[in-house]
């Protein structure tokens, strides 16, 4: 048997799509990834991806999927890639081929100049490739209690919602701003923003009143993106929501970094969950680190204070804070924190865990009011 690890041409996308469409209905369901995921599956996107794939005798029997991401960062562009369609076809697993696959990817991706990567799926599985569940996501279960107890019961709302279509420019061009003026979000090309959005089968609503308000969207009862530019609105825009999906609830998405929407959600919502965002691995996790300390420092008081932190065997260094504004400096002298790995470090820093659980940092009121830095990753940009 001749087996062949390669990059899928055009000419492989019908039996790449085919047999993922097989591995996943026959593990999850029906699945159509043109349909899903039109935005990476639909035909002329194919080659804006790497396919990895491993052949038996000229037929594909596995494939890992690699997609170009960025993730801006205030100033700062990260490149990334996201791992998905990850399949095996069943009568050739347990020979390798997913893992051999990972680790050409891997390496494409240190030799590229990729910074980060993300994916979802089992975590142990992909512990094992560098992956991590990392990043803190809020979600706030609200119902028509909630609305009708903060509206008042004759409450009428003046906003109106529509259903988007392709062909909705204006109001596209919108959304594709407000997106794009976000201090941390993953970069969205305005010529396939409605691909995007509306994969994993959602729906695309824009919020208007005497002019463009903001947007949703909109999975069965899950909003994954809720952005107003008049934070007060929300609960009036869920209202309005569940009105018209004839609904009594509705979980809704919030980015750690976004304050005043988390405390007008809040507010008046049910109940909030806390949860890791995705699962990320990081290629270069300095470059990460300091974008993610900006941004923190500017989007919510951090104490002044210092701290020099040791990764794994990498020279120290000193991490300090001082009028809001970060800085990194070599450091010779003991390591107030010592992480043995960089696994160990994207935990410490990243994890929404951290402060609750990490006795180091419980110990500096500096830490407790850096830390778990605000990485998070939106629905829409899963891959």
């Amino acid at each position: 048997m001749n087996i062949e690890y390669v990059k899928a041409s055009i000419d492989d996308c019908d039996e790449v799509i085919d047999l993922a469409n097989y591995v996943f209905s026959a593990a999850h369901g029906p699945t159509d990834f043109p349909t899903l995921l039109p935005k990476l599956y639909s035909r002329e996107y194919f080659m804006d991806s790497i396919h990895y794939i491993a052949k038996e005798d000229s037929r594909i029997k596995a494939v890992v999927g690699a997609y170009p991401l960025e993730m801006k960062v205030m100033a700062e562009t990260l490149p990334g890639r996201g791992i998905g369609m990850v399949s095996v076809h069943p009568y050739a697993r347990s020979r390798g081929y997913m893992k051999t696959l990972m680790n050409i990817a891997l390496e494409d991706m240190r030799h590229d100049g990729v910074v980060f990567s993300c994916l979802a799926g089992q975590r142990q599985r992909y512990e094992y490739f560098g992956y991590t569940p990392l990043g803190t996501l809020l979600t706030f279960d609200c119902n028509k209690r909630n609305t009708r107890h903060t509206l008042g019961p004759d409450f009428v709302s003046s906003l109106s919602l529509k259903r988007l279509t392709e062909k909705d420019d204006a109001l596209l061009d919108a959304i594709h701003q407000m997106h794009g003026a976000k201090p941390c979000r993953a970069t969205r090309q305005r010529d396939r923003l409605f691909a995007l959005l509306s994969s994993w089968r959602a729906n695309v609503y824009a919020i208007s009143g005497s002019a463009f308000l903001g947007y949703l969207i909109q999975r069965g009862n899950d909003i994954t993106e809720l952005n107003l530019s008049e934070s007060e609105r929300y609960p009036e825009v869920i209202k309005l929501l569940l009105d018209t999906l004839g609904e009594e609830s509705v979980t809704v998405r919030a980015r750690p970094e976004e304050q005043r929407k988390i405390a007008v959600l809040s507010g008046f919502a049910e109940s909030c969950k806390l949860r890791s965002a995705y699962s990320f691995a990081f290629f270069d996790f300095y470059r990460t680190l300091k974008a993610f300390v900006k941004l923190t420092c500017a989007t919510r008081r951090v104490s002044d204070g210092s701290v020099i932190i040791k990764i794994g065997d990498d020279v120290p260094f000193t991490l300090t804070v001082s009028g809001g504004t970060p800085s990194f400096t070599p450091a010779t002298g003991h390591a107030d924190i010592s992480l043995p790995s960089m696994a160990e470090a994207a935990r410490f820093f990243f994890s929404w865990i951290t402060p609750f659980a990490d006795e180091q940092t419980k110990a500096l009121l500096f830490l407790q009011s850096l830390l778990p830095l605000p990485l998070s990753w939106e629905s829409a940009d899963e891959v």
